[in-house]
């Protein structure tokens, strides 16, 4: 146990030490922090370009070759090999990083140091620089190793073939098994040098002369996989076939390649056309495609696939090959069930290199032992088929594993119930009028929103549209592909337009768009008119479906919309649905007239449910509407006193020789400046605050109270203040005494009486539990309406606002009273009417506004209010709740 115990000691220190490097040389070093900046302001020093450091940024930053370099130079000595030091950089190795003691350390545990660094990729902040020119493409992760060696049953002693690539992580997890590899990549003769394998290395194009596994992963498969490139021959493949026809009987296949060698988006007789000069259509073979094609072929008519288990974007070799499957192969097999995996689900989040996804065993394990079905969600993920169940063109496992119709259901293919769209904009100035409607994808939706509003959608931006000549929705891709081709802006819209799909509107269609993890679509009704629908640059799948004679558009959408085809859809995104060359015949859809039915009516009430929603939207649009006008209300009299002051400071600067006292006039005015800044400056503090009321604090009314007092002298204002102080102290005071008593009571104290004293009570502790700018809302605004609708005779001089604080024992409230000497309110306004929406004050009355920000602040606080008129006297009565001691 000690040993034990000691071995995983020195494998932690192994990998703490080389992280250090990693981050002090990757990292932390100015060359690193260099290479960042130089990249992030433009000079593309990484994969796309050829900056002026990129030679030098790149050697310095490939950490994994220095540690790997350096130490195999100071292990072997003088017999390291020229051409394994050559293709990795001691002479770059930072000396500064490690201590003497660490630096031996890890020269005594080189085979850790080497099987570490060969299963664990670049740090993935070095990506943007060393993308082109890293060996970490051939690292597998440990989770999918563990799965390999978990499924492929080797045996202790077994012969063991690596044609074309890495694997170098297998040599020190099976010591007694011979291997041969045709591959000299440097990391996998590090691990055979490192671990002392048994490792025969052959000459090109020889192979074992017998071998009992062939272990490969061809991650080149689909460098070379791409229309400019069709002319070329896959090595790669032709390889895993010879390997696969010199096999031993019973022997196995363990290949972890790209998704692209399991299926082909067209039949294997159909090959590329080009025109030549003349205008002539000319075939033009495509072998790599072949070659898949026959490597396919040569294992479904032997029937020798055991499993395909279908991986999450986990593997690291190329950004744009993420898409890996583990293939399973045994020679002479004769059962023909081959068992299919989808465990694209089976993945947990993490930041390694460029990929952002793990294997979780656990979960992959876990549905195994389920019977073959997500814990979950209970979706089925494993099924078991026959060769005759197997298309030899589309032999990814998610299009097995999914559920279809039932027999009950009385399954029938979509392609017969509807017609994919294929025609294309032909001349863009014939099809496309300037007003032709064109839909995109943020005009379909997830859940159905009713038929495709024409009048909301964009017109036609094409090159014959005076009205808009600029380029929209420009990707890189095709802002990459204009340039190359040294078009112009005209050529790239039409270009645009020929990629979308043509609809003369003469026909209901429903729109689909396959995306992620979701389908997105739209109803289209005819309208007689010629409409487009976006093609998307980069691959993106936009289908139009007529629906045929005996289904009607909604009736497809419905059935479209069903769980059990939806899934179906999402199967077979990849790789489209493409016309009669594709994969509408495969998705199966129920024909029983009941289901389908009960689908529409479902889609009926998901309209109804968001007819809802838009009208529950308009009411908060409203409401929110209504909310910016009480904000708005808020500001006009600081924004009416803004515009008095200038006016006025505007009247003492052109009268300057006349007026005397100039300074105190204008003084007075920027007070009055400031005061209004002050309260503007409040309200639009909290003018997008989500919630309509603040949140409550404890606050001095008597201070508010002072401080409006004292602006209100400086800006030769119309308001007074009183306080009821004996009335307001001796409430106080009691409430005190009996919180006083009540400790005393609860403490029990025994010198009761000597607690007992007089205390001095200052006034200003006169507190209410309200969010101080609501409280500042509903007194601006009592004042303002005071102002507006009572201050209406222009000759008279004495018009004032008193407030008065008082106290209501018996409802523990404060009273305060506004009243003023103004027009008294109009006939019949009480405090039924005060504050009602609409309600006006008399000639001068707006929109109710100000008396309903008041009552709906003071009800919100717990409190009350009145409004009467007494001997001329105007007054609005507010009760606020005290805040308890």
């Amino acid at each position: 146990m000690q040993n034990v115990q000691n071995a995983a000691e020195i494998q932690q220190r192994v990998i703490n030490l080389v992280e250090l490097y990693r981050t002090k040389v990757g990292k932390e070093s100015q060359i690193a922090k260099d290479a960042k900046e130089d990249y992030e302001s433009g000079l593309e020093i990484g994969a796309w370009g050829e900056g002026p450091h990129r030679e030098m940024w790149i050697k310095h930053l490939k950490v994994n070759e220095q540690l790997l370099g350096h130490f195999y130079a100071e292990v072997a000595g003088k017999d390291a090999d020229e051409e394994i030091i050559g293709q990795l950089l001691p002479d770059i190795y930072d000396k500064t990083v490690y201590t003497e003691e660490e630096e031996a350390f890890l020269k005594s545990h080189f085979k850790d140091l080497v099987n570490y660094i060969i299963k664990t990729p670049c740090d993935e902040g070095l990506v943007w620089v060393c993308l082109d020119d890293r060996r970490d493409g051939f690292i597998i992760p440990d989770e999918v190793m563990d799965l390999i060696i978990s499924r492929a049953n080797i045996a202790e002693g077994s012969k063991i073939y690596y044609p074309k690539a890495g694997f170098a992580q297998l040599i020190n997890q099976f010591e007694d098994c011979k291997f041969y590899c045709d591959n000299k990549n440097v990391w996998m003769q590090l691990a055979i040098l490192a671990n002392n394998a048994d490792v025969e290395i052959l000459e090109d194009g020889a192979l074992p002369s017998s071998y009992d596994f062939v272990v490969s992963y061809p991650y080149g498969v689909l460098d070379e996989d791409a229309p400019y490139d069709m002319g070329k021959e896959d090595k790669c493949t032709k390889t895993l076939i010879s390997a696969y026809d010199h096999l031993n009987d019973g022997g196995r296949m363990i290949l972890l390649c790209p998704n692209k060698l399991l299926w082909s988006m067209y039949p294997h007789d159909l090959n590329f056309f080009t025109k030549d000069d003349k205008g002539n259509m000319n075939k033009v073979l495509n072998p790599i495609r072949d070659i898949h094609y026959e490597f396919r072929h040569r294992l479904f008519e032997d029937g020798s696939i055991v499993e395909i288990i279908q991986l999450p974007q986990v593997m690291s070799s190329n950004a744009n090959t993420r898409d890996y499957s583990l293939i399973i192969v045994e020679k002479g097999r004769t059962e023909g069930v081959i068992t299919m995996i989808d465990a694209r689900y089976a993945f947990k989040e993490t930041k390694i290199m460029n990929f952002s996804k793990i294997l979780d065993l656990n979960v992959f394990n876990a549905m195994l032992q389920n019977h073959g079905c997500d814990t979950e969600t209970g979706l089925r993920k494993m099924v078991e088929l026959s060769t005759s169940d197997l298309d030899e063109q589309m032999m990814i496992p998610q299009v097995y594993v999914i559920e279809r119709p039932s027999e009950n259901e009385h399954p029938v293919p979509l392609s017969s119930l509807c017609q994919l769209v294929t025609e294309r904009v032909r001349d863009v100035k014939f099809d496309l009028p300037i007003d032709t409607p064109w839909v995109k994808k943020k005009d379909l939706s997830v859940t159905y929103r009713g038929t495709l509003e024409m009048d909301t959608l964009d017109k036609a931006n094409c090159p014959n549209n005076p009205q808009d000549k600029s380029v929209k929705d420009l990707t890189v891709a095709g802002s990459y592909l204009l340039v190359s081709l040294g078009k112009t802006d005209d050529d790239f819209r039409i270009a645009q337009y020929r990629a979308c799909t043509y609809l003369d509107g003469n026909r209901d269609a429903v729109i689909i768009k396959l995306e992620d993890e979701r389908v997105v679509t739209a109803l289209y009704h005819a309208t007689g008119k010629p409409i487009v629908v976006e093609g998307l640059w980069g691959g993106g799948h936009v289908h139009v479906l007529y629906p045929n004679i005996d289904v009607d558009a909604l009736s497809l959408l419905s059935i479209l919309r069903m769980p059990v085809v939806y899934r179906q859809i999402l199967a077979y995104k990849e790789f489209g649905l493409y016309g009669e060359y594709g994969h509408l015949s495969d998705i199966l859809v129920p024909s029983d007239k009941r289901i389908i039915h009960d689908e529409v009516q479902r889609l009926d009430n998901e309209k109804e449910s968001y007819k809802k929603q838009k009208e529950l939207l308009a009411a908060k649009k409203t409401e929110y509407i209504n909310e910016v006008r009480m904000r708005k209300h808020d500001m006009r009299p600081h924004m009416k006193q803004l515009n008095s002051a200038k006016n006025l400071i505007q009247h003492y600067v052109d009268n300057l020789n006349t007026t005397e006292n100039v300074q105190e006039h204008i003084n007075r005015q920027l007070a009055r400046f400031q005061d209004a800044l002050r309260h503007l400056s409040d309200i639009i503090e909290h003018f997008s605050d989500e919630e309509q009321f603040g949140e409550p604090e404890r606050f001095s009314i008597m201070d508010y109270f002072e401080k409006l007092i004292n602006e209100s002298i400086n800006n030769n204002s119309d308001v007074a203040f009183n306080i009821d102080t004996d009335a307001v102290e001796s409430y106080l005071k009691k409430k005190l005494y009996e919180w006083r008593d009540q400790i005393i009571v609860s403490t029990k104290a025994k010198d009761q009486e000597s607690e007992k004293g007089e205390y001095s009570f200052p006034t200003h502790w006169t507190y209410a539990n309200i969010a101080p700018l609501d409280f500042d809302r509903m007194v601006q605004n009592i004042l303002e309406n005071a102002r507006k609708h009572g201050f209406t005779n222009p000759t008279k001089t004495d018009y004032m606002i008193w407030i008065n604080l008082s106290v209501d024992e018996k409802r523990d409230m404060y009273i305060i009273d506004f009243m003023n000497n103004g027009t008294p309110l109009s006939d019949g306004m009480n405090k039924a009417r005060y504050g009602l929406k609409g309600e006006r004050a008399g000639l001068t009355g707006g929109t109710g506004s100000g008396g309903y920000i008041v009552k709906s602040i003071i009800t919100h606080y717990g409190g009350d209010y009145d409004v009467f008129c007494k001997d001329g006297i105007t007054t609005i009565r507010i009760y606020l709740p005290i805040a308890t001691i």
